[in-house]
């Protein structure tokens, strides 16, 4: 019965260190567990954190496309505007030179209408015998009064040709 007791205890020894070494082994792999679960839970929230920034890059890039898109039919719609507005000052430089030139052609008959009756005075004024130094001062009245609208002709079309410069600078500017 000794004996028995003996190998029992011997048994019940060997049980409890294999019992301390199956909890220790269990703490450690528990311990492993508990590491293993964080470095999940790490992994998962970096991926959660890469999803997201994959979604948001996404987003971006679709915003890009999309502005991009805005970006070249604003240009589009700008060179447009900008070539129907240069048509448009075009247009009025040239009408407003066709009006100087209309003002011109009607000053020089406006003018050939005034030597025709000065003519005709200087005819009739010969027949009445009036002296000829009241005819050379009507004379030079009407040069000098045919002079001052050739001058304002003249500024107008400078005004115009200055005009059409700056026109076709600003249209290389927007170039």
């Amino acid at each position: 019965m000794q004996a028995q007791y003996n190998d029992m205890e011997d048994k019940m020894r060997i049980l409890k260190l294999n019992h301390d070494h199956l909890v220790k082994d269990m703490d450690d792999l528990a311990l492993r567990f508990k590491n293993e679960q964080k470095k999940n839970f790490e992994l998962l929230g970096e991926l959660k954190k890469a999803e997201v920034t994959f979604s948001a890059s996404s987003e971006l890039q679709e915003r890009i496309k999309s502005l991009t898109k805005q970006n070249d039919i604003l240009r589009e719609t700008n060179e447009k505007l900008l070539n129907s507005a240069l048509i448009v000052e075009k247009e009025r430089s040239y009408n407003q030179l066709e009006q100087v030139f209309l003002k011109r052609k009607i000053s020089g008959l406006e003018y050939a209408l005034e030597m025709q009756n000065l003519e005709t005075k200087i005819r009739v004024l010969k027949s009445e015998d009036i002296k000829f130094d009241d005819l050379q001062e009507a004379l030079e009245l009407l040069k000098l009064k045919r002079e001052g609208k050739l001058e304002n002709i003249d500024n107008a079309t400078h005004k115009l040709n200055d005009t059409d410069q700056s026109i076709s600078e600003r249209r290389k500017k927007f170039k």
